[in-house]
């Protein structure tokens, strides 16, 4: 399934040293809400759902008018599009610049949680949070509120998977999903609160890597006289979207993220070989025998390996144990028709994956 993605190349929006004029920002606007109006297929329905008609497009032609910046009109026209609470589609920027903190953060009973730290960048002697305690807010801004703002470049259809996808954005924020990345300071005040309660103050540089985009006009490569043709792929380069696949912890990966915290019972099963497709294996929990399958995703590379693998596991658990636990922890997604061939083996109910006849 593709996704309906709203790409701007400045060299194409920006035309004046100082930005885009008023007159561009309305043009570019009503450009992009044509391209949904014309191939967005669900728009009847997310009209009856969700009370959003991308047609009725005045009140954000006055948020368009109203914005001082490039900047905040790209947050309008990507406010625009998350409104359709549809995974998707996307709103993304040409732009290769990410900022990073050095550790990672997800939702654990709506609480952001640490889950991952670098510690070659944070030495624990210096920064001695651990894996568990909560981020409480990063420049004087809560967490929640940091949440709330950045899960429209996470575009889902529901809240809680928004807000689970905006918690990764929290200290990986790419220019291509969060516009104003490229304008945040060299270090962070980052508050963190320890699982005993006590809250503590850390300064943490951010990580910058890639190229930000700017107002103003960019030459294109055809018309600047001093680019030659050796010139233009390293150009180029620069118009690559990121999409920050890896700012969660296991994002797609084969071993579940908690491997290292499995009870000392499991035996593992599959996940051994560089031909298993799942993780597999059994555990004891007081007097029961529990199975565990991760599916890390549903685009394997061999769909029939991967059912019979799939098929193998089920006669087995079937046989063998007494409960059965399915991980698909940040699972990318994939192909739905491997999907429903799952579900059709893990229930004997009637079942409807998605909404389309």
């Amino acid at each position: 399934m593709k996704k309906l993605t709203a790409i701007f190349l400045l060299g194409v929006l920006a035309a004046a040293a100082q930005g885009l004029t008023p007159a561009q920002k309305e043009s570019d606007f009503r450009y992009l809400a044509s391209l949904y109006a014309g191939l967005y297929g669900p728009r009847e329905w997310k009209k009856q759902a969700i009370n959003f008609d991308l047609l009725a497009i005045t009140p954000w032609l006055q948020k368009v008018a109203a914005t001082e910046t490039d900047i905040e009109f790209y947050e309008v026209c990507q406010d625009y599009i998350a409104s359709l609470q549809d995974t998707h589609v996307t709103f993304s920027l040409p732009s290769s610049f990410i900022a990073r903190l050095p550790f990672g953060v997800d939702l654990y009973d709506d609480q952001p949680l640490i889950d991952t730290i670098d510690r070659t960048r944070l030495p624990q002697a210096r920064f001695p949070f651990v894996i568990g305690d909560e981020l409480v807010s990063i420049d004087g801004e809560d967490t929640t509120q940091l949440i709330e703002k950045l899960r429209k470049g996470y575009p889902q259809a529901n809240v809680r998977s928004s807000r689970r996808g905006a918690a990764g954005y929290l200290t990986v924020r790419a220019q291509s999903r969060v516009p104003s990345a490229a304008s945040l300071g060299d270090e962070a005040t980052v508050v963190i609160r320890r699982q005993n309660g006590d809250q503590e103050t850390y300064i943490i540089p951010w990580i910058k890597t890639g190229t930000p985009l700017e107002v103003g006009p960019v030459p294109s490569p055809r018309t600047r006289a001093a680019a030659s043709q050796s010139d233009l792929p390293t150009q180029l380069q620069d118009l690559r979207v990121n999409i920050v696949p890896d700012a969660l912890l296991g994002y797609g990966s084969r071993n579940p993220i908690f491997v290292n915290g499995l009870p000392s019972t499991f035996t593992r099963r599959l996940g051994g070989a560089a031909a298993d497709i799942y993780y597999s294996g059994v555990f004891r929990y007081d007097d029961l025998r529990i199975g565990f399958l991760r599916i890390p995703s549903y685009a394997p590379a061999n769909q029939t390996l991967a059912l019979q693998q799939f098929d193998a596991e089920m006669a087995f658990f079937r046989a063998n144990t007494d409960g059965l636990i399915i991980d698909e922890m940040r699972n990318p997604g994939g192909n739905a028709c491997y999907l429903e061939q799952l579900v059709s083996r893990l229930t004997t109910e009637p079942f409807r994956t998605l909404g389309w006849a």
